[in-house]
């Protein structure tokens, strides 16, 4: 188990993808997701413009 998130265009087309093994909870989940994967596109050079997710419960608390 684990998590996973990945970087793409504006078309969709995916650059990279990463990954983090661990047991987590769904919301621990989608907190690390986004928030790894958002420093692996600034640590790899990419300006981040648009955060997604699935997540209902984040998305009504960053609302």
């Amino acid at each position: 188990m684990g998590i996973g998130a990945m970087i793409r265009d504006f078309n969709g087309n995916i650059y990279v993808a990463t990954k983090l093994r661990g047991h987590f909870t769904a919301h621990a989940a989608q907190c690390l997701a986004i928030r790894e994967g958002t420093h692996f596109a600034i640590q790899h050079g990419f300006m981040v413009s648009v955060v997604e997710s699935d997540s209902g419960v984040l998305s009504t608390q960053t609302s």
